[in-house]
């Protein structure tokens, strides 16, 4: 058994499979606790299995929404996912339970990381903390939050920031802004393309995530990169970080309507941020109202933010030494 603290959100995992085992306790090795103490908690089964229980979804449903990746279904308030055959799910939501089973590790694996993020997710948005897809630093007291969009080199740039320089990590992907205007940490593991020599990984730290819709990735625990996690601060800058044919980096000034633009694509609307929209979403009139919540919580604190802090666009070279240079002259 596994048991993560997650922002108050106390999630308990299940599984027989020691490689599914391996791999949460190197993404969420920061989150890991012995007890639980009091608060929320979400029970999480996963099973390995060859063959499928009969009868896990309901005859005679009508799908609920079907999207490229399953297939969901709802009776009497229980979710069914069907991941086109490879893994099944079922949430009890007023229980806050949920079972998955999957012939397949890689996709049975995918479904219970995204799950984990997606419903920690919307209890963090639910309790004032929200995500921001983009990688986080700490240098000399102050934070950065570098924005991109996927396959921009997030974590190139991150990577080459965590292994040159004296910085102090918040997240590679996910840091978080609570509606305090606090920045903080969101440590989990780091994904990459290929392993940097300077690291020393073995299985404990390190494994090979195959994504069903998303090239291959080696995943990386923070602990390897030998970095401390920062903690949390009120003083931070945004960069928003481009690809281009420049030379040098090129860096200019964002107007605070440009800034307020950036975050709501990488916060309030979270373009990128790893959930999975048929566990955040759920039916009727009371969750819509979250949702509404959620929603305006962000804009919110996006709006603040923006008429608050410096934000800046940074024009990428094909250098990452550089880059990395150009970043840390901003603080």
């Amino acid at each position: 058994m596994i048991l993560l603290n997650i922002q108050g959100l106390y999630i308990e995992i299940h599984t027989r499979s020691e490689e599914i085992g391996r791999r949460l306790r190197c993404d969420f090795e920061y989150f890991i606790v012995n007890e639980y103490t009091h608060g929320e908690i979400l029970k999480i089964s996963a099973e390995l299995t060859e063959q499928f229980p009969q009868n896990l979804i309901p005859k005679n449903l009508k799908p609920l929404f079907q999207r490229h990746n399953s297939i969901t279904y709802e009776e009497n308030g229980i979710r069914y996912n069907d991941y086109y055959g490879s893994v099944f799910s079922i949430f009890e939501a007023k229980k806050n339970q949920a079972r998955i089973y999957g012939k397949d590790i890689e996709k049975l694996y995918e479904v219970v990381y995204l799950f984990i993020l997606s419903r920690s997710g919307k209890y963090g948005d639910l309790h004032g903390t929200h995500r921001i897809h983009a990688f986080g630093i700490v240098k000399d007291f102050t934070g950065l939050i570098c924005m991109q969009p996927m396959r921009g080199g997030k974590s190139t740039l991150f990577t080459e920031l965590m292994l040159r320089h004296q910085v102090e990590v918040l997240s590679d992907d996910t840091p978080l802004i609570n509606t305090k205007g606090e920045l903080l940490p969101f440590p989990l593991r780091v994904s990459l393309d290929k392993i940097p020599e300077e690291l020393e990984t073995n299985e404990a730290n390190c494994y090979l995530m195959k994504r069903e819709f998303y090239k291959e990735k080696f995943s990386i625990s923070l602990k390897a990169f030998k970095r401390p996690v920062a903690q949390k601060t009120r003083y931070f800058h945004f960069v928003e970080a481009h690809r281009s044919t420049f030379d040098f980096p090129y860096v200019k000034k964002m107007s605070p309507l440009k800034l307020f633009r950036s975050l709501f694509k990488h916060m309030v609307i979270g373009v990128g941020l790893p959930i999975i929209f048929e566990y955040f979403w759920e039916k009727g009139s009371g969750d819509f109202f979250r949702k509404t919540v959620i929603f305006l919580r962000r804009f919110s604190l996006a709006l603040r933010l923006a008429f608050s802090h410096k934000g800046y666009d940074i024009y990428l070279t094909s250098d990452p030494k550089k880059n990395a240079e150009a970043i840390l002259k901003l603080l």
